[in-house]
């Protein structure tokens, strides 16, 4: 089964995609597919790596932020994890060391650590049980 999608995108997004796949409906197949299959590795990949307490901290600290593609490395991550220790206290709340935290957070790479702000948007889009959804990346 397959089905027709209709969004907006910016100009200088479909600019660049026409210049590279020279067809939009080319362009919106092929990202689509590679959005759905990077994220998959990505965060398989990701399995592991973050305790229970700290996949709980990073999902309680987007609670009502916007996932901005531009600021998702590891090390902006990082950042907001300290400003939110900082002037919340977040990291104590959870039990989580926040240097280790930042550590693990600056070691990933962009895709992970996109991937990663992404996940974690996703649990408040879609209201999610939020032991059931951390399970996925224990």
């Amino acid at each position: 089964m397959s089905r027709t999608l209709a969004f907006k995108i910016d100009d200088n997004v479909v600019k660049k995609l026409g210049v590279i796949y020279g067809n939009l409906n080319k362009a919106g197949h092929r990202a689509v597919l590679s959005w759905h299959y990077l994220r998959t590795s990505s965060l398989e990949e990701l399995k592991g790596i973050f305790s229970k307490a700290e996949l709980i901290l990073l999902i309680n600290m987007r609670r009502e932020t916007k996932f901005e593609p531009k600021f998702a490395s590891g090390t902006a991550l990082a950042y907001e994890v300290t400003d939110a220790e900082t002037l919340y206290g977040i990291a104590t709340e959870w039990g989580v060391d926040i240097k280790v935290l930042s550590e693990k957070l600056n070691q990933l790479s962009y895709p992970h650590s996109f991937f990663l702000s992404d996940w974690v948007n996703c649990f408040w889009i879609n209201n999610h049980n939020i032991e059931d959804y951390i399970g996925g990346l224990l």
